[in-house]
């Protein structure tokens, strides 16, 4: 769905031909053998006039059922055809896409569908974002912006009661604070660029 080489090439010309009615994006594990999530395409040469020059988008990976495995029982079947034959929107489940808006011929539903629209503040509560107006805001790239360098390769080896350097990890970072008295220690060899990796006041 995403991926360059020929298979870009092959998603761009179908798409410029306008038989992709829809993109619906199912849960993970509804196959035994993997559990990444399944996509359908759904491929239509007489599209009705509404989705002419658009792509239906569907996020449908909240629709399942199963307690131990996931599984799509005749309801949850319903509901995203549901989706599919509905000619409006429904917020953080499915979008008609202009074609033209498909950059890089990029298919992937979690690109075009914002499943949440908002998010909890401690000061402010539940913050709603206007997506398209996001969208609106001139960005730059980050490597414009700040200095990116790839963390520590740290292994079991390196770590040592009384090391001179403390390791946080992403699973230290609680609510944006870090609890230093139980970092990992560690040292490193003589050629590793310590200066690299060490965090300042302001990071």
């Amino acid at each position: 769905l995403f991926r360059g080489g020929k298979e870009k090439q092959i998603r761009e010309r179908i798409i410029e031909l306008d038989l992709i009615e829809a993109v619906i994006s199912l849960a993970p594990g509804l196959l035994y053998s993997t559990v990444i999530p399944i996509v359908m395409l759904v491929i239509n040469k007489n599209k009705k006039a509404l989705h002419k020059n658009k792509i239906l988008m569907i996020n449908a990976e909240d629709i399942v059922s199963g307690k131990k495995t996931n599984s799509l029982n005749k309801g949850d079947i319903a509901e995203f055809i549901d989706l599919f034959n509905n000619d409006s929107e429904v917020p953080g489940q499915s979008k008609l896409v202009d074609k033209e808006d498909i950059q890089d011929g990029n298919l992937l539903v979690a690109r075009y569908v914002v499943k949440d629209n908002f998010f909890e503040d401690r000061e402010l509560g539940q913050v709603v974002l206007d997506m398209d107006k996001l969208m609106e805001f001139p960005t730059v790239e980050l490597k414009d912006i700040a200095i990116v360098n790839r963390g520590f390769n740290l292994t079991s080896k390196n770590e040592t009661k009384y090391g001179k350097y403390g390791v946080i990890k992403i699973s230290d970072v609680d609510n944006g604070e870090i609890d230093y008295k139980t970092l990992v220690r560690c040292d490193v060899t003589k050629n590793t660029k310590v200066e690299n990796y060490l965090i300042e006041k302001g990071d």
